[in-house]
């Protein structure tokens, strides 16, 4: 009975997720909801948003330093909305 209750603890111990995890999800998620708004070289940035994340920094804050000026990203909205119209 005591190795079972021991297992049962170990793996409610291994199945919680690490602040870390969590960080690292919430960070792509935001990523992946916005990512036409980040410049072309945020991946070698990853980290540093992830620690800032970590240390209690609100996720739009994290990310704020790598949006795009806002000429690039009306432009590349504008070209995506007119691939999207069909010529009659």
């Amino acid at each position: 009975m005591a190795q079972s209750r021991l297992a049962i603890l170990a793996s409610k111990r291994y199945s919680q997720k690490t602040k870390e995890q969590v960080c690292r999800e919430i960070r792509w998620e935001y990523y992946k909801a916005n990512r036409v708004r980040f410049i072309d070289s945020i991946a070698q940035y990853s980290e540093t948003i992830l620690q800032l994340i970590l240390i209690g920094v609100e996720v739009e804050t994290a990310f704020a330093p790598y949006i795009k000026k806002v000429d690039a990203i009306n432009a590349r909205t504008l070209s995506a909305d007119n691939s999207q119209l069909k010529v009659a």
